[in-house]
């Protein structure tokens, strides 16, 4: 789904490759937010919702849980991203209200603010990420960053599934924008890198080195090349001035 945040214009960029880009995208996970919210969410509320509707200990729930998420995790099937699939599954209520009761959990990483601030000024900024609307919806109330965007996108809810070329493609369409006239930055190489390079756009992938299977740069057998990896987003700015 698609939600429009708030209305910016874009100031005038100045005359060289600047000009050529109008919208900066962003994943969300590992990209504007860590991961302390999902590991609170995933790892600790639902083992702890489990062992009080199992009257086990949180240990024994632990292992139950993560042994499920093990067996039946597989790349392509997106109810293992679903909480509502894995609530009903363990019969352990509604997940509604336990996620934003977890929303202190959101945290920032220390560069998104100065870099929304100065980006916004200049460029349309989008969230495009696999979660949820649920939980992108509550991420973006941190520390009010939705005012930065114009919009975001949440893959799951749109499409059912993963951000792929045709994903990215129909976003354009939304947008009303060419491929090259668009960035996308985010920490995933299969989603955020090749799936938006596939589709036309311009794609850096995000290294911040602490996601839980981070930066898998080999994936089947394809290599991001080091120019297009970003340490941070303090490095964006640059790096759109030598597109």
């Amino acid at each position: 789904m698609a939600k429009l945040l708030t209305k910016r214009s874009p100031v005038r960029a100045r005359p060289g490759a600047l000009m050529t880009i109008k919208v900066i995208s962003f994943d969300l996970d590992g990209t504007i937010v860590d991961f302390n919210y999902n590991k609170a969410f995933w790892d600790e509320a639902i083992p702890h919702l489990y062992s009080k509707r199992h009257k086990i200990s949180l240990e024994e729930a632990k292992k139950i849980v993560f042994d499920d998420y093990k067996k039946l995790k597989q790349p392509d099937d997106a109810r293992w991203y679903t909480p509502s699939f894995w609530f009903q599954r363990f019969d352990i209520g509604s997940f509604e209200d336990v996620a934003k009761d977890l929303a202190h959990h959101v945290r920032l990483y220390h560069d998104v603010i100065p870099s929304l601030k100065t980006l916004s000024r200049k460029f349309k900024l989008v969230v495009i990420s696999n979660s949820l609307k649920e939980f992108v919806e509550l991420k973006l109330e941190a520390e009010g960053i939705g005012r930065y965007f114009s919009k975001y996108y949440s893959v799951l809810d749109m499409f059912g599934g993963f951000k792929s070329p045709v994903v990215y493609k129909a976003i354009l369409k939304d947008l009303g924008v060419g491929a090259k006239a668009v960035i996308h930055v985010g920490d995933d190489a299969e989603f955020d890198y090749f799936a938006a390079r596939k589709a036309g756009l311009h794609a850096f992938l995000l290294n911040r080195g602490d996601g839980p299977e981070f930066l898998d740069t080999n994936a089947t057998n394809r290599k991001v090349p080091p120019g297009n990896i970003i340490r941070n987003l303090n490095d964006l700015k640059k790096r759109v001035e030598n597109l």
